[in-house]
C-alpha cells in the first residue's frame, strides 16, 4: 500500500497527505512520525530505548486506540524540521550510521542530529555529533591551522547555523572559532548570511578588531626595525613590500592571514636575511598564539578555560 494516501479520516475530515521518507519507511514499523508533511514509519520500541523523553512522549501520544487506518499503526505529528528528524532517526535505526556517517556527514545533517539529540536527551548521539562540529571548529590554534591547510571551508550560512545550534545546545567552546570563521569572509558574504542585527554588529566589530591586531601581534615584525639585521636596506624594502601586500591586496577583505603562517622558505629566498626571518618566525608564532588566546574576548565571550568546561 502506498503510504502517501490522500483521503479523509473516519469522521470525514480531510487528512494531510504524507510523503514517505524511503530511507525510513519500514513495512513492519510500529509508528509513523510525521514532520512538515514527511512521514517516517519506524520502530517505536527502538526510538523509546534511545530516549526516555521520546518514550514518555510516545506513551502519552500514541494509545493503541489511536491507530491510523492508512498505516496500520499510530501516527504522531512532530514539531521538528523534517530534515533534522530524518538525520536523527537514521542515526537511531542504523548502528553503523552513528559510527561512520556522522563522522563524515555534511554540516546540515550534523546540526540536525546535535539539535534533536540535545532536545530528546540522547547523549551518545549528541557527543558524536558535537565531536564532528569540533573538527571544523577546534579550540586550539594548531588544530585550526591544520583545518585550514586541509581546505575545509564552510559557507557563511553554515557558520551562522552552527553558531545558532552551538548556543542552543551549550557547545560554548565552538563559538569563538565560529565567529572568527564568519569574520574570515568578504563583507558582502557576511551580510548575505542573514545574521540577526546583534550578531551582524558583533561580527563586524570583531572583524575590524582582528584586522587592526594584525599590526600589533603576528605581523608586528613587518613594521619595526631589527637590531640584528645584517642587510637593513634590503630587509626594510622587503618588509614594506610584504606589509603592502598584506594590507592592500584583495585578500585583505578576509582575515585568514591572521592565523596563516608565512611560507618562510619563500621569504628567505626573496633575499631577507636569516636574522629577520628568525625574528618574523618568533614574532609570528608568539603573536598568533596570543591572538588566539584573546579570540573569545574579541567577541565578548568568557576565556577559553571557561568555555571548555562541559555543561
Amino acid at each position: 500500500m502506498d503510504p502517501a494516501l490522500p483521503g479523509g479520516d473516519e469522521d470525514g475530515q480531510p487528512c494531510i497527505e504524507l510523503t514517505p521518507c524511503t530511507e525510513l519507511w519500514y513495512e513492519d514499523g510500529s509508528i509513523v512520525l510525521a514532520a512538515e508533511g514527511v512521514g517516517f514509519k519506524v520502530y517505536q520500541m527502538l526510538v523509546a530505548q534511545n530516549s526516555t523523553i521520546f518514550a514518555d512522549m510516545l506513551a502519552i501520544s500514541t494509545p493503541q486506540a489511536n491507530i491510523d487506518s492508512r498505516y496500520g499503526c499510530p501516527l504522531v505529528h512532530m514539531p521538528d524540521p523534517a530534515d533534522h528528524l530524518r538525520s536523527l532517526l537514521l542515526a537511531i535505526h542504523d548502528a553503523r550510521y552513528a559510527h561512520r556517517r556522522i563522522d563524515n556527514a555534511p554540516c546540515a545533517e550534523v546540526i540536525g542530529i546535535v539539535s534533536l539529540a540535545t532536545k530528546y536527551d540522547i547523549p551518545h548521539l549528541r557527543i558524536r555529533a558535537a565531536k564532528r562540529l569540533a573538527m571544523w571548529y577546534p579550540d586550539s590554534l594548531k588544530a585550526w591551522i591544520a583545518v585550514r591547510r586541509e581546505s575545509v571551508s564552510l559557507s557563511p550560512t553554515d557558520n551562522r547555523d552552527v553558531m545558532n545550534v552551538a548556543r542552543q545546545c551549550n557547545l560554548t567552546s565552538l563559538l569563538p572559532v565560529i565567529m572568527f570563521a564568519l569574520c574570515d569572509r568578504p563583507i558582502a558574504e557576511i551580510i548575505d548570511a542573514s545574521l540577526c542585527p546583534q550578531d551582524l554588529l558583533l561580527i563586524m566589530q570583531g572583524r575590524l578588531e582582528l584586522l587592526s591586531m594584525q599590526r600589533l601581534l603576528p605581523y608586528r615584525w613587518l613594521y619595526r626595525g631589527n637590531e640584528t639585521c645584517v642587510t637593513p636596506s634590503i630587509c626594510n624594502r622587503l618588509k614594506e613590500s610584504h606589509s603592502h601586500t598584506l594590507e592592500n591586496n584583495p585578500w585583505r577583505q578576509r582575515v585568514w592571514t591572521f592565523f596563516n603562517p608565512f611560507v618562510w622558505a619563500n621569504v628567505e629566498k626573496s633575499g631577507m636575511c636569516k636574522q629577520c626571518v628568525a625574528d618574523g618566525i618568533q614574532t609570528g608564532e608568539t603573536g598568533r598564539q596570543h591572538a588566539w588566546n584573546e579570540l573569545p574576548a574579541i567577541f565578548g565571550l568568557p576565556p577559553w578555560n571557561q568555555l571548555r568546561r562541559k555543561p
